[in-house]
């Protein structure tokens, strides 16, 4: 993954499976409000915590109240959360890939719980 994240960028990671926007996916961002009123200019979290609510977040942090995303001003922090949080996703991805192939095969030799646990994915 490139780390040269320019100023009021972000990079959004995998979403998770049957998932599409979503604000569930893991999303790092460089914030200009952020480094200007925090000093830190590293925001990662969810897609929802960090992209939607950007004036928001910055104003709560200003009011010293708690936020779910995490903010970093050394790069190399921010990327190892970001990379941690991609990394919970993606190993959920691969166990539900496994599970709806082990359920498709299941429902092809005609097991109908298994046809109707795919409803699930």
């Amino acid at each position: 993954m490139d780390r040269n994240l320019k100023l009021g960028h972000y990079f959004k990671g995998a979403e998770p499976t049957g998932c599409y926007n979503t604000g569930i996916a893991p999303v790092i961002a460089r914030s200009k409000q952020a480094l200007k009123y925090t000093g830190k200019a590293y925001i990662v979290g969810r897609d929802l915590d960090v992209l939607y609510n950007m004036t928001d977040l910055i104003l709560t942090v200003m009011r010293g109240k708690p936020i779910k995303a995490k903010l970093y001003s050394s790069k190399a922090q921010a990327f190892t959360e970001f990379e941690r949080l991609n990394q919970i996703i993606i190993d959920s991805n691969t166990q539900d890939i496994k599970r709806i192939k082990e359920l498709r095969r299941k429902a092809r030799s005609g097991d109908m719980a298994a046809a109707l646990a795919l409803t699930d994915y």
